[in-house]
């Protein structure tokens, strides 16, 4: 994955420069300091085993969040063909009733019975 320089200087630094104060009093990095904070101060517990699936298993997370992506974009292009053959269908049976002429139907000699 491409970073831009900001984002890279904001990792790395992040990583190698101890400036949060951690719960035991020692200072630690943003990491040690993020995965403290969702584990104890906000406990967000999906956040914490969805970095902890990536940081265990990389290769399969990607895999997975790839997948869903897929499916997202299916999911997508089959709504927009089932709006757009509504659409369709709805137009086609309006001009179809309209397009069609009507006929009257009459005697030709109205005293023949």
């Amino acid at each position: 994955m491409k970073l831009d320089k900001k984002t890279q200087a904001f990792l790395y630094s992040g990583l190698v420069q101890p400036q949060y104060p951690s719960v035991s009093g020692r200072p630690t990095n943003l990491l040690g300091h993020l995965l403290e904070k969702y584990q104890y101060v906000e406990p967000n517990y999906e956040l914490i085993a969805e970095a902890l699936w990536l940081l265990s298993s990389p290769d399969d997370y990607r895999q997975s969040l790839q997948k869903q992506g897929k499916n997202a974009a299916v999911e997508q292009t089959v709504r927009q063909l089932k709006t757009e053959q509504a659409r369709k269908n709805v137009s086609s049976s309006y001009e179809e009733e309209e397009q069609k002429p009507r006929k009257i139907t009459r005697q030709t000699n109205i005293f023949k019975r």
